[in-house]
C-alpha cells in the first residue's frame, strides 16, 4: 500500500512473480495526475484432480476403460481425447489435463499388464503329478484341456504318454502351459527273451533338451547309460552282456 501511495516499485513483470495467497494493489493515475488505488485479494486454487481415476493392472492381450469422472469444466487426454473417459485402452502410461474453472491439472495414470505365473516344478508320481507355480497373482487354476478347471495342482489317473498342464492366476489371462510326459515307470525289467518287460523304454521322453537316465549296479557303479543317440532305451545289458 505504501508503494502505491508513492507511486514507487512498480511490478513491471508480472508474469515473473509465483501466484500466492495475498493482495495486491492497483494505483490508476489519469492524464490530470489523478489517482485511484484498489485493493486486489488474490486466491490460489489448488490442483483439483480425479479422485476416481486410478492405476490399473489388466492381461496383456486385454484393454480397458480410464474415466476420469465428472465434474470438471473440460477434459485434455494424451490420446487427444477431450471426453470425461477413454475406451480401448492398452497396457502403457497415459495422463489427462483436467481444467476447473480456467486453471488446468495434469494427472498421470497407468495401465500395467499383469505379470504372468510361472511353473517352478512338477513332481511326476506313477500316473500322477503334481504342479507348482509362482508369479502372478493368486490363487491360481489348473487343467489339462484348458477349458476345464480345477482349484487343485494336482492330477490323478493320467494315460502313460505326453499331457499337457495350464496355469492361470486369479487375472484370469491367457493361461501359461507346458508338455508334461507320463513315462512308463517300471521298478524291475526281465530281459529273457519273452516279451514282457524285456527291456525300459522311455523314448516318449525324447523331446526334453539334454536328457539323459543312467542305470547304477548296487554298489553305485555306471552300468549303462542312454541318450537321444540309444533312445532312451536299456535291454538289461552292458557292453553288450547281461548285467
Amino acid at each position: 500500500m505504501a508503494d502505491a501511495l508513492a507511486g514507487t516499485n512498480e511490478i513491471l513483470n508480472a508474469a515473473a512473480y509465483i501466484s500466492t495467497t495475498g493482495v495486491v494493489y492497483v494505483r490508476v493515475t489519469s492524464i490530470q495526475n489523478c489517482y485511484g488505488i484498489a485493493k486486489i485479494s488474490l486466491k490460489v486454487l489448488p490442483p483439483v484432480k480425479s479422485n476416481v481415476l486410478k492405476d490399473k493392472i489388466i492381461c496383456i492381450e486385454n484393454k480397458t476403460t480410464l474415466d476420469a469422472g465428472p465434474g470438471f469444466d473440460a477434459y485434455e487426454w494424451s490420446t487427444g481425447a477431450t471426453t470425461p473417459s477413454i475406451t480401448n485402452v492398452a497396457a502403457g502410461a497415459y495422463w489427462v489435463k483436467l481444467k476447473t474453472g480456467k486453471c488446468w491439472t495434469l494427472q498421470e495414470v497407468k495401465v500395467n499388464a499383469s505379470a504372468q505365473p510361472v511353473i517352478t516344478n512338477i513332481e511326476i508320481n506313477n500316473d500322477s503329478f503334481t504342479i507348482t507355480a509362482n508369479g502372478g497373482k493368486g490363487p491360481y487354476q489348473y487343467s489339462l484341456d484348458g477349458t476345464n478347471w480345477q482349484d487343485s495342482n494336482v492330477f490323478t489317473g493320467l494315460p502313460r504318454g505326453e499331457n499337457k498342464v495350464y496355469v492361470r492366476d486369479s487375472y484370469n489371462c491367457n493361461p501359461i502351459s507346458v508338455q508334461v510326459t507320463v513315462p512308463n515307470l517300471l521298478n524291475a525289467i526281465t530281459p529273457n527273451g519273452d516279451n514282457k518287460n524285456d527291456y525300459i523304454d522311455y523314448s516318449a521322453l525324447a523331446y526334453k533338451k539334454n536328457l539323459v537316465f543312467t542305470v547304477y549296479d548296487r554298489y553305485g557303479n555306471m552300468i549303462y547309460k542312454a541318450d537321444k543317440i540309444r533312445n532312451y532305451t536299456w535291454d538289461g545289458t552292458s557292453n553288450g552282456k547281461k548285467s
